[in-house]
């Protein structure tokens, strides 16, 4: 320590008498030799038994194999406004069809296939479709 307090000194002499450095050099060249002399200190940490260890490897391990539940998929039930179903309700579950996949479904029947929706039968004659503004409409069969 008695070196670098020395080597400070004579250096520090040096660069102030620099006409290019002058004090703004000083006090960045005494901040450099200031950190890198703080961070050459050892750290007294405690040494990590391997039993510790261990034990933390045995938690990890069995919470990384620990079986995940997802709870079964809601169904919703569309219901009917008279004797025609709610479209708008359907447009609703669309939207949300399109929000969780990313993409457009391929027909009516993959959108129904997939949505976990109750859908009711269309009227008589007629089935439903998806238009090409992603609405779902009826059209005669």
């Amino acid at each position: 320590m008695l070196n670098l307090v020395s080597f400070f000194r004579r250096t520090s002499a040096q660069v102030e008498q620099h006409p290019r450095f002058g004090r703004l050099g000083l006090i960045t060249f005494s901040l450099a030799i200031a950190l890198s002399a703080a961070g050459c200190s050892e750290k007294n940490s405690p040494p990590v038994s391997a039993a510790a260890s261990s034990e933390t490897n045995a938690v990890i391990s069995e919470v990384s194999h620990a079986p995940t539940y997802d709870a079964p998929p809601q169904t919703t039930a569309i219901a009917l406004n008279g004797t025609e179903p709610d479209l708008a309700q359907m447009n609703r579950e669309l939207r949300k069809w399109l929000m969780r996949n990313h993409r457009r479904p391929k027909n009516f029947e993959e959108f129904a296939a997939s949505a976990n929706v109750q859908f009711p039968p269309p009227p008589a004659g007629k089935k439903y479709s998806i238009d090409s503004r992603m609405h779902v409409v009826l059209i005669k069969q």
